[in-house]
């Protein structure tokens, strides 16, 4: 998802920012709220299920419904070309930090552009800077529940 495709963190929620993928992904359908990421202008109030990273002049959230999902993020800063592999049952969410990368040779993600991969999308991807340096931050979320009946963590846009 572009930059400016992201929808506002509603006022009264939290800092002012902008959730760039959550699930269930529109407000008022009927599914169960499992997770969101979102880009803040300011730093969130420390909560139960939410997991913070300083992106620059943003700070990325990702919070969780802990007893479905767990969420694990990280700050890839690249010089060089890094294979980023996932498990299958595994969402991951790319978000572009404060310069521009490229994943699969194909997907150039300004800053805070997002790149969701889930279900039947690859495995492993490549990704790179655009030029010469680039910081993604990835977002990895599993089901906090194994075997059957475990939720199964994905989005739909």
């Amino acid at each position: 998802m572009r930059a400016n495709a992201h929808r506002p963190v509603l006022e009264g929620d939290g800092p002012g920012g902008v959730e760039v993928a959550s699930s269930p992904d529109t407000p008022g359908r009927p599914e169960r709220w499992l997770w969101h990421i979102r880009l803040l202008d300011g730093a969130p109030a420390p909560s139960d299920g939410t997991v913070t990273l300083e992106l620059g002049d943003r700070t990325l959230e990702v919070t969780v419904n802990r007893g479905a999902v767990r969420a694990d993020v990280q700050l890839l800063d690249l010089a060089d070309s890094v294979l980023l592999d996932r498990d299958e049952k595994e969402l991951v969410a790319l978000i572009a930090s404060e310069s521009v990368a490229v994943v699969e040779g194909r997907h150039v993600l300004q800053p805070s552009d997002t790149l969701v991969l889930e279900g039947d999308d690859p495995l492993s991807v490549g990704v790179r800077p655009a030029n010469g340096h680039a910081s993604v931050a990835v977002v990895r979320l599993t089901s906090a529940t194994d075997g059957p009946g475990a939720t199964s963590v994905n989005w739909v846009p």
